[in-house]
């Protein structure tokens, strides 16, 4: 679960520092996995056997250390958990999702039943692991959307911006974000969302005097 600790400083006042675990779910197949890999390694996995990146050995140099970051002012270190979307797999999610702080929901743009999946499905179940985990919603593929409209074929099958953000409102997402392993984009911003979820549950809100650079004591 969520943690604080100071981090020590020399003459400053030291900064909050964070660890937090981010559960990865959403349905088999819509990009979990190297959605994560093309994060960690910068490029989008050539191919891979279905399941979780830790189910691959040759893949231990990205996933064995937690993710770190500043953001908002905060040290934030993340341990990410990736999953197996397949429904025979819950009682495993449930093991390595109980002490997840936050959740990436993933779907398939080009699916709109892997969005209703998450509202049906994916919620529900984070819920029974965290009821008071932050959650953002993520699409995966929104490269494929692009290339149905540049090349003038019918997008209905896919899911749109507006769409997937009007959902995303609905179930109570911390945010929503695209994102495409292929072309590289939208990645950075995901993991950023997700860590500024899990310091908001984690730290108290500033006052306005810690806003203004005053602590009264």
């Amino acid at each position: 679960m969520a943690s604080k600790r100071g981090s020590k400083s020399s003459g400053s006042t030291p900064k909050p520092s964070v660890n937090l675990t981010v559960g990865i779910v959403g349905d088999g197949g819509v990009g979990k996995t190297c959605l994560l890999l093309a994060y960690l390694s910068g490029k989008c996995p050539a191919e891979y056997m279905p399941g979780p990146a830790d189910w691959h050995s040759e893949y231990d140099h990205l996933t064995r250390h937690p993710v770190k970051l500043e953001q908002d002012g905060v040290q934030v270190s993340m341990n990410m958990v990736d999953t197996c979307g397949l429904d025979e797999y819950q009682k495993l999610r449930e093991k390595v999702c109980s002490s997840a702080d936050v959740f990436l929901l993933c779907f398939d743009v080009t699916s709109s039943a892997s969005l209703e999946r998450v509202r049906d499905q994916w919620i529900p179940e984070v819920k029974e692991y965290n009821s008071s985990a932050a959650f953002v919603l993520v699409a995966t593929k929104c490269d494929e959307r692009i290339k149905a409209q540049m090349e003038g074929k019918p997008t209905s099958a896919t899911v749109s911006f507006a769409q997937a953000k009007a959902a995303a409102q609905e179930m109570g997402a911390h945010t929503y974000c695209e994102t495409s392993a292929k072309n590289k984009t939208g990645l950075k911003k995901v993991f950023e969302e997700a860590a500024t979820a899990g310091v908001k549950n984690a730290l108290p809100p500033k006052t306005g005097d810690e806003q203004n650079g005053c602590v009264v004591s």
